[in-house]
């Protein structure tokens, strides 16, 4: 090129740059500071520019001058880059990419990149050896032509002359010369990113070595971002991972190195395509020899200092997808493994990672023998480094709802997925429920408690698969695989014989050795009473009953509910509650579905063909099938399950909750006899004297003697025969019918023949019921085998066959049927009298039975508490908020929303004394009546929300004030006291001593385990008081069970609904919490009474009447503020009479007022109520109303008679 050329070039360039300068200038109005973009006819005349000065450098003559050489690399050195800057701002325009689109500029940018890279690379060098290091800067036109093509490279459009240029080959070779420079590599490797999204291109970039050279260029930042797009390509990445095993050591180390780059565009990118590799298996062994697993933990772990930012979540999103793939790729291999017909694998594809897949693997895993087995014996590598790295308590803080903002579901997800996996490796169930995370109130988090919880609170996230991911986590951790319950939960069962792979893998081909079967039962148990003791039970029946807006979502998670009862129904105690709270009676109306009528088909029929339906009512029978005992097969027909009447389905479960056993000396006696029967006598003769029959038909003898007969009412009385002698053969022969049945009077025995007899004296008092005994005199406990199975359930199917079976029973004979005594409660209904007066007199006859005494007492019990008469009603101007009878019932005593107490007359309805007490409303009142004949005065405590104040009755003043409490009780004796903190952070009592007058307490009870959760306390106890045992030694608040010589708690009740009150039943053997009954001995759940569901409740002072009441939302809040949004509630306008003995309702009183307190007089003849007006939007509308038990409507003779009347009509004014 000639010097004037060279000159024209250069003086065109810089009148174009001054032209651009000038443009920009005036491009900017008053009111707009930003400039706008060239056009595309400018970008076009920079393009021919560099065109230009591109054929000067590449044509320059050596005899060129130098100051106009110069002059031209210098132009090249400071114009070049604004000009591209002016490129790349006009790109970013989509009109002008459109419009390069349209006239096929891009085929012109190919074509010169093609001639200027391809064809004439001599010329380039050449120049570039004689130049100066300032001569060897990349070409602006070539930098300019990729700079567009990276902008138009995801266009359609653009692939096809790329692709006929040679546009593969030229990327290949652009990369192997702009490697060492980094302002034009940054371009290069964008356009080769956007050329990445065609799959033709990518398929070719990996043929012709690009990954290669990729990966040659270390730790740059935008080499993640073309392996991100290699990766989206999964026919470009499958060629890749197949390359070699040091390609895919290569990439693995790239990926690694730039996700802790600290380079957020880089970290994100790497990430996403190691989330894609590792679906293959040489990716994935290149990431354990690095030790992947660990660093990308440490990365997740220092992503936590920073994750309230945006870009923070994100990549950590994207790392925990990492060891999702990794884990479910490490899965999938183990599995193909152990079984490669059912999950074949080619090594040079990938290991589908669908949610599908993923299902059907786990569903294997716990099905297949052969991979349970290996999951039962052997030590997961993955699992193992996982917890050993801490990387549950790493993954749980993801969970935490302030980590993540708009990809917390998705984060979550993943996080429940790993745990998934990693559970099925029992041996780290432990370590995995023992993790635990702080929380932001000082207390810590349990893995399970964190599960339930995202289980329970599906609803606040976007996604409700987060709920679904966390139930099958829990169902890992209390379901035993089906392949091993046969091996596991009957250890009389032996192990089938399994895969040989399996059997080499776990070291021996005999099935699980003992120590393993105890191992895994033992693990397995103590998940499902961590689940319990979280409140698991009710969170699973809630999920089962869910209705969530999305159905496939609801019924996934009502299927998981299910599967995790029938995981925890294995544990005896669970099934024995589950039983209580008729599930099996829930499970067979959720099959039928009654509300599936007119035609409609039930979600959960067997006519719905869904692979859901199929799997629910499988896991639907199985569950009835444990709680009931009744053996349902799978394929039973639904008439036979599903409509069963309730009866029935408690009768089974009585049946299956009866510890049946018999005699092991009666079997012996049995085989004696059919081996005699069958002629084998010398085998007799010596099972005779090894299992000492002879003592054992003597002690026989004397049980036959000793008997127990039902009487008239069904009730078993002892009948003892008188002593005698009798004869007892030695030498018994031959007999028929086996059993050698004797009759019970004194009939002839027929004769047995036998020479050899002796005399022997009976015993004085003989047992009742033996021991089996062997040689030796030891006690021997049942035998599990065949014949013991097949006699257990022979025994069991008579108990089935009783009109009432019950659940506690003597040994069940063999030599007689199996019949339970049954009470004949119809003939006795039948003989009461229907009238009061009748049943009264005839309780007084010494010849009425005692049984029918019972029932006459029961029914007048019922008359008394169902007829209430109104007596008074007293109004004033402020609110009541709580009431109680002091002393007698002619003295009640009412709390205000002032914080007042106010003495007033139960018959005339005055006020007798007002004090003030408390600075805020009191919340409740509570008075200890002693016994009359000690002399005492009644105690009084009222109760604010931050304080309890001790009143002497007889000065009514103030003796003690009791400090950052509530709701305080007393004992038995009235010397103590006992009040839960007020601080909802802590789950902690305080017992204060009332003799010595001190306001410190004396002792504090609380839970450690709940300390700290401040939430949680406020939902478990809300504002239950806690009460003193029967004898004082336990304290009993919400569900939590302390021993005074303990600061501890005991026992913690399940919990299966929110709100109620809790309390020791009078006879002192219950605790009645919330709607359930639960034994005091045993802590086994006795019963559910909807009528308590949370409610409010209180006995009467004899113990055998509940009072309930539902309050409404005025109860709990001072002053009322929530009055004007209440309405009136049938169930919170009337309160409930229940009988105390079996809780069935007495009467339903409506009062047509909001019951706020209730209390009952020591005589139990005097009720008053707190009640208010919900329509009424003032607080006067609140009113203490007495009313006298056991009467229905006033009579002539009474001389209130007039004021009751007034009273009325001041109600009806109302």
């Amino acid at each position: 090129m000639s010097a004037a050329a060279a000159a024209a070039a250069a003086e065109a360039m810089d009148t174009l740059a001054r032209t651009l300068d000038s443009a920009a200038t005036s491009s900017a109005g008053p009111d707009d500071h930003a400039l706008s973009p060239p056009s595309f006819e400018v970008v076009v005349a920079v393009g021919d520019a560099f065109e230009v000065l591109s054929r000067a450098l590449e044509e320059g003559d050596d005899d060129l001058e130098a100051p106009r050489r110069g002059f031209v690399a210098r132009f090249a050195r400071e114009r070049a880059q604004e000009c591209l800057w002016v490129v790349a701002d006009a790109l970013s325009n989509d009109e002008v990419l459109d419009e390069f689109v349209r006239t096929g500029v891009a085929a012109r940018l190919v074509s010169s990149l093609r001639e200027g890279i391809l064809e004439r690379p001599g010329q380039t060098s050449s120049s570039s050896s004689s130049s100066s290091p300032k001569a060897q800067d990349v070409n602006p036109y070539h930098l300019y032509c990729v700079q567009c093509l990276a902008c138009m490279g995801e266009y359609v459009e653009c692939l096809g002359p790329i692709l006929k240029d040679k546009g593969v080959e030229v990327s290949v070779e652009l990369l192997r010369r702009w490697r060492d420079r980094p302002d034009a590599l940054g371009v290069l490797l964008h356009l080769i990113c956007s050329l990445l999204a065609h799959k033709k291109y990518a398929q070719l970039f990996v043929d012709h070595g690009g990954v290669g050279l990729l990966l040659d260029l270390g730790r740059t930042s935008d080499v993640s971002m073309c392996l991100f797009g290699i990766s989206s390509i999964p026919e470009a990445l499958e060629q890749a991972c197949n390359l070699g095993q040091g390609v895919c050591e290569r990439m693995a180390k790239v990926a690694l190195d730039q996700m802790s780059s600290g380079i957020d565009p880089a970290r994100k990118n790497s990430a996403l395509f190691l989330a894609e590799a590792l679906k293959y298996q040489p990716v994935v062994e290149c990431f354990d020899d690095r030790n992947g697993l660990r660093a990308t933990l440490n990365l997740l772990r220092a992503s936590q200092k920073f994750e309230s930012t945006r870009t923070e979540a994100i990549i950590a999103y994207h790392l925990l997808s990492v060891l999702r793939a990794y884990f479910r790729a490490k899965l999938g291999v183990l599995v193909s493994g152990i079984q490669p017909a059912k999950l074949p694998l080619n090594r040079a594809k990938a290991v589908d990672m669908s949610s599908d897949s993923l299902g059907f693997i786990m569903s294997l895993a716990k099905s297949d023998k052969a991979i349970s087995l290996w999951f039962a014996c052997e030590v997961w590598p993955p699992a193992k480094n996982f917890l050993e790295s801490s990387g549950v308590e790493t993954m749980l803080h993801f969970v935490q709802p302030h980590a993540i903002g708009k990809y917390h579901s998705e984060t979550v997800i993943s996080v429940f997925e790993i745990m998934q996996v990693v559970t099925l490796s029992h041996e780290f169930h432990v370590k995995l429920e023992s993790s635990t995370i702080p929380t932001g109130a000082g207390s810590r988090r349990s893995t399970v408690e964190i599960l339930l919880t995202a289980a329970t609170k599906y609803r606040s996230y976007p996604d409700p698969q987060v709920a679904v991911r966390a139930l099958e986590v829990i169902v890992n951790l209390v379901c035993l695989p089906e392949a091993l319950v046969d091996l596991v939960v009957d250890p009389g069962v032996q192990p089938m014989k399994h895969h040989s792979n399996c059997c080499h893998a776990c070291g021996h081909g005999q099935g699980l050795k003992g120590a393993l079967v105890e191992s895994l039962r033992k693990t397995y148990e103590e998940s499902r009473m961590l689940v319990r003791a979280n409140n698991g039970i009710k969170v699973l029946l809630d999920l089962l009953r869910n209705r969530c807006h999305d159905l496939q979502n609801s019924e996934t998670m009502s299927l998981l509910s299910l599967q995790a009862l029938l995981g925890l129904a294995q544990d005896p105690s669970i099934a024995q509650v589950l039983s209580k709270l008729q599930l099996p009676h829930l499970l067979s109306e959720m099959l039928r579905d009654p509300n599936s009528g007119h035609g409609r088909t039930s979600r959960y029929s067997k006519a719905s063909p869904s692979l859901f339906v199929q799997n629910f009512r499988r896991a639907a029978l199985k569950l009835i099938s444990v709680l009931t005992g009744s053996d349902l097969a799978d394929t039973i027909s639904t008439s036979e399950a599903t409509t069963s009447a309730l009866q029935k389905i408690e009768k089974s479960s009585i049946v299956a909750s009866t510890e049946i056993s018999y005699p092991q000396r009666e079997l012996f006696q049995l085989i004696h006899d059919h081996l005699v029967a069958a002629g084998m006598e010398a085998t007799a003769k010596s099972l005779e004297m090894e299992a000492k029959l002879v003592e054992g038909k003597e002690d026989e003898k004397g049980l036959m003697n000793t008997l127990t007969f039902p009487d008239k009412h069904g009730v078993m009385v002892s009948v003892k025969a008188k002593p005698e002698k009798i004869r007892l053969h030695l030498k018994p022969r031959p007999r028929k019918g086996g059993s050698g049945k004797r009759g019970l009077d004194n009939e002839p025995r027929a004769d047995t023949g036998m020479d050899d007899s002796r005399e022997v004296k009976r015993a004085k008092q003989p047992k009742r019921h033996e021991a089996a005994e062997v040689s030796g005199g030891k006690k021997n406990s049942r035998v599990k085998s065949k014949l013991d199975s097949i006699i257990m359930s022979h025994l069991k199917h008579q108990h089935c066959e009783c009109e009432n079976p019950i659940s506690v029973l003597p040994p069940f004979s063999l030599m007689e049927p199996h019949v339970c005594p049954t009470a004949k409660f119809k003939e006795a209904v039948e003989n009461t009298r229907p009238n009061v007066t009748c049943r009264l007199l005839n309780m007084q006859s010494q010849a009425h039975p005692w049984d029918q005494k019972c029932l006459d007492r029961k029914l007048n019990k019922h008359f008394v508490h169902s007829r209430f008469r109104h007596m008074r009603t007293v109004k004033d101007d402020t609110a009541f908020t709580a009431c109680s009878f002091m002393g007698n019932c002619q003295q009640l005593v009412v709390g205000t929303d002032s914080g007042d107490l106010r003495l007033l007359d139960t018959f005339s309805g005055e006020v007798v004394d007002c004090f003030d007490s408390h600075s805020s409303a009191i919340h409740s009142l509570c008075t200890m009546q002693p016994q009359a004949q000690n002399g005492w005065q009644p105690l009084l405590l009222s109760s604010a929300s931050n304080e309890v104040v001790l009143w002497d009755t007889v000065e009514l003043k103030s003796q003690t004030t009791f400090q950052h409490v509530y709701d305080g009780s007393f004992d038995s004796f009235g010397t103590r006291i006992v009040c839960p903190s007020s601080n909802r952070k802590l789950a902690k009592l305080f017992i204060f001593d009332v003799c010595s007058g001190r306001s410190s307490p004396v002792q504090s009870l609380e839970d450690p385990a709940r300390n700290g959760c401040g939430r949680y306390n406020a939902d478990l106890h809300g504002r239950n008081a806690a009460h003193f045992g029967h004898e004082d030694k336990l304290v009993l608040w919400g569900s939590l069970l302390w021993d005074l010589r303990m600061s501890t708690p005991i026992h913690r009740y399940d919990r299966f609904t929110d709100g109620g009150r809790s309390q020791f039943h009078p006879n002192g053997l219950e605790i009645v919490l919330n709607s359930e009954v639960w034994d005091l001995r045993t802590h086994k759940l006795l019963r559910s009474v909807p009528s308590l569901d949370g409610a409010n409740f209180v006995f009467n002072h004899t113990g055998d009447v509940v009072y309930s009441w539902h309050t409404g939302a005025a109860a709990t809040e001072e002053a009322f503020p929530g009055l004007p949004s209440l309405g009136r509630h049938p169930i919170q306008t009337a309160f409930k009479v229940l009988d105390a003995h079996d809780y069935r309702d007495i009467s339903t009183i409506n009062i047509e007022r909001n019951v706020v307190d209730l209390s009952i007089a020591p005589e139990d003849n005097v009720l008053a109520t707190i009640s208010i007006d919900p329509m009424d939007q003032y607080a006067s509308s609140c009113a203490v109303r007495t009313y006298e038990i056991g009467r229905r409507k006033p009579q002539d003779c009474d001389s209130d008679l007039e004021d009751d009347d007034d009273d009325d009509d001041d109600d009806d004014s109302e």
